[in-house]
């Protein structure tokens, strides 16, 4: 599929909105009872079910760009997870 095809452009939309969005709720996460607690937030429900849609009706792009993502912050996502743990270990 061509770099500038609608579908990869749609994705990359989604996903530049996803991110910020999902770091947003891990940083907000709360432990309360061994679970996770967050608060609704219907503009991340909405970005998840746009993505959804779009990996029923075209999923290679949707594939290949979270493949790209995932090589691109692999170590971004193991500093915030890393991040929070330790706020959770210094709070609780």
């Amino acid at each position: 599929m061509k770099d500038g095809s609608p579908e990869k452009l749609i994705v990359g939309a989604l996903l530049q909105r996803f991110l910020p969005l999902a770091r947003r709720r891990i940083e907000t996460a709360q432990v309360h009872d061994g679970q996770y607690l967050r608060p609704s937030d219907p503009a991340y429900e909405q970005v998840l079910d746009s993505l959804a849609m779009v990996a029923r009706h075209t999923p290679v792009p949707l594939l290949e760009a979270l493949l790209r993502w995932r090589d691109r912050y692999i170590v971004d996502i193991h500093f915030l997870v890393f991040l929070n743990t330790l706020k959770l270990l210094y709070y609780n």
